[in-house]
C-alpha cells in the first residue's frame, strides 16, 4: 500500500502515472498479492472523477486498487 498526498496544485495526470508504476513495480519485485494507491486529497470527491477516470486508461490488473481519502485521516499512515 502506498499513501500518497495529492496537493491542490498537483496535476493528478502526472503523478498518478508514476506513482502506479512505481508500486507495481515494487508489488512485483517483492511478491506482494495486491498493490493499493491510496490518495490522500483535502477534497477527495473533486478529485475522484479526474483519478478515477486516468486510473481506468492505465493497464492496471485486478490486484490493483485505488482509494482516496480525506488527506485528515490519511495523516495517521503518512511518515512523520
Amino acid at each position: 500500500m502506498h499513501v500518497r498526498v495529492c496537493a491542490r496544485e498537483e496535476d493528478p495526470e502526472r503523478v498518478l502515472a508514476g506513482w502506479l508504476q512505481e508500486g507495481l513495480e515494487q508489488r512485483d519485485a517483492l511478491g506482494f498479492h495486491r498493490f493499493r494507491l491510496v490518495l490522500a486529497a483535502a477534497d477527495p470527491d473533486a478529485l475522484r472523477p479526474r483519478a478515477e477516470a486516468l486510473f481506468a486508461t492505465r493497464n492496471v490488473d485486478e490486484r490493483t486498487h485505488l482509494h482516496l481519502v480525506r488527506a485528515a485521516e490519511a495523516t495517521p499512515l503518512l511518515p512523520a
